[in-house]
């Protein structure tokens, strides 16, 4: 039996950091072994904790105690009801003692002295770490299995290509996306296990909260993020620490929002790409490059069907959703998903950077172009549009996409709303956007 550590760090060195106080690398695995020891005899742990620090800790318990961590797409309470359904074997764990209700919950905290660790755990390197489960933005929702041994491989891949280990001093993380996603697992959880990083225990949301956050954590810092995210922080009026870097996944992020940050904050803004199947496996600076580079243990091939995916360290090889044009060797493009092309009238057009101009537009907050439900039915004729534009009405709307989209993939509706049902991670599922579309049809449009 192959066995592989927890982590990759001194026990000595800074892993995280709580309230801007340091946590050592023993002090934490005092805390995953103490909690390892009082887990239930169970399966399986559906892990809830907001605080990172405390999910960081109940992830690595979860798996000492020879459990799995089950990592559901959202909160909401029917995602997980459908997660312990699914896993009988199942209980909570969370730090939110309104998660007491559910049935064998474990609630982590308030915490309590622990005695300091004096080795690292192994772990078999076969052992099932997590199941993350997709975020269902395009359909249902799907469980991936995910070994320590590909954790374990990927993780290192991914410190080295975002440039996190070799430091001479820990890079600080300050992440606005929930651990439990693979994007957030991947850069502010198991980063730090094999990475020069001290992660934060918070999670910021509004702009002045993520300031706040990463004024509280010294230099050097990096912010990870989103789109939806990124796109409140190109403010002029909105003053930042230095920041060596601003990474972003989860959703296309538009070259000029990327340009515009750089600007206003002196740094520079990388994109990640990867699906929960794969985790990471390219970057690029989509300011200065629309082109991506691919991490160089991956190997793209090209089929009938799409792309392709392989890697050393995956169980297998994956056919990726997103269709690619390569660009030479280790560099490609994205064209766009299927499900992500439109035809109106003949003409064909990417939805993706169709509401990369929608969001460019003046005066709109927030907003998306979409497929209208009579759309599908009789084939699509027109778009329409969501947006959050205050003070700014529909014609001005259309007037100024005008400038930057064909005729025939302006949207008629555009309807104003107060906010878009948006996930944690910046994402809008296909049927919370088509039930607040419904809501949001003005008396004339139902009659």
């Amino acid at each position: 039996m192959t066995r592989l550590p927890l982590l990759e760090r001194g026990l000595d060195e800074v892993l995280a950091r709580r309230g801007g106080e340091p946590v050592a690398v023993r002090s934490f695995l005092g805390e995953v072994e103490r909690l390892a020891a009082e887990l239930p005899a169970r399966r399986y742990a559906v892990n809830l904790c907001r605080d990172r620090y405390r999910f960081s800790v109940a992830f690595a318990a979860v798996m000492l105690a020879g459990q799995t961590n089950l990592l559901p797409a959202n909160r909401l309470d029917t995602t997980i009801r459908e997660v312990l359904s699914r896993y009988p074997d199942a209980y909570v764990l969370s730090d939110d003692p309104e998660d007491r209700d559910w049935p064998g919950a474990v609630i982590v905290g308030p915490d309590r002295q622990t005695r300091a660790a004096t080795a690292i755990p192994q772990l078999d390197a076969r052992h099932l770490a997590a199941v993350v489960f997709t975020s269902g933005s395009t359909g249902a929702s799907k469980a991936v299995e995910k070994p320590w041994s590909t954790f374990y491989e990927s993780t290192r891949i991914n410190a080295r290509e975002m440039g996190l280990v070799g430091r001479d001093e820990p890079i600080s993380v300050i992440a606005t996306v929930p651990p439990q996603h693979m994007y957030g697992l991947e850069t502010s959880v198991l980063m730090a296990l094999f990475g020069d990083v001290a992660i934060s225990n918070e999670r910021p949301f509004m702009p002045a909260d993520v300031a706040s956050a990463l004024t509280s954590v010294p230099s050097p810092r990096v912010l990870v993020s989103t789109p939806a995210h990124l796109r409140a922080l190109a403010d002029p009026q909105l003053t930042l620490p230095p920041i060596e870097r601003i990474w972003s996944a989860t959703a296309p992020l538009d070259p000029h929002l990327a340009g515009s940050i750089e600007r206003l904050h002196g740094t520079r803004v990388g994109e990640i790409y990867g699906c929960s199947e794969l985790g990471s496996l390219a970057r690029r600076l989509p300011a200065r490059d629309p082109t991506w580079a691919l991490f160089p243990e991956f190997e793209l091939h090209t089929e009938p069907a799409g792309t392709r995916v392989g890697a050393a360290h995956l169980p297998c090889s994956f056919l990726l959703q997103d269709r690619l044009e390569l660009d030479g060797p280790g560099r490609f493009r994205i064209i766009g998903r299927d499900e992500d092309l439109v035809n109106v009238a003949g003409k064909r057009a990417s939805l993706a950077e169709l509401n990369q101009a929608l969001l460019r537009t003046p005066g709109v907050e927030d907003g998306v172009l979409f497929e209208p439900p009579e759309a599908e039915a009789n084939g699509a004729q027109r778009l329409a549009a969501l947006v959050v534009a205050p003070g700014v009405d529909a014609p001005a709307i259309r007037r100024s996409l005008r400038q930057e989209i064909d005729e025939a993939f302006l949207p008629r509706p555009i309807r104003r709303v107060e906010a878009l049902p948006r996930n944690e991670t910046g994402k809008l599922t296909r049927q919370a956007l088509l039930d607040l579309f419904a809501r949001s049809a003005t008396p004339e449009e139902k009659s």
